[in-house]
């Protein structure tokens, strides 16, 4: 019988939320920002008052986002 091989570069699912938090693009951009961490595409368009906000579901991403207080920031309310 053949060992078994082990697996090292799974990684586990991502977790995601139910609802969703809603992020938005405080930097000294024009237009539409778009950013791709792991497999998902974020598409800062205009939202509420003409802000830059897009939802994220998956946790990891929430906290990549906050964790650049200089260009992202969680927005309050719901999405659009």
């Amino acid at each position: 019988m053949r060992p078994r091989r082990r697996s090292y570069n799974k990684r586990p699912e991502p977790v995601r939320r139910k609802d969703p938090v809603i992020i938005e693009c405080i930097g000294n951009v024009d237009g539409p920002v778009s950013v791709v961490i792991g497999n998902e595409t974020y598409l800062f368009g205009e939202g509420r008052g003409g802000r830059r906000e897009a939802p994220v579901y998956i946790e990891d991403h929430i906290e990549c986002f906050l964790a650049r207080p200089e260009m992202y920031r969680a927005a309050g309310g719901h999405y659009r």
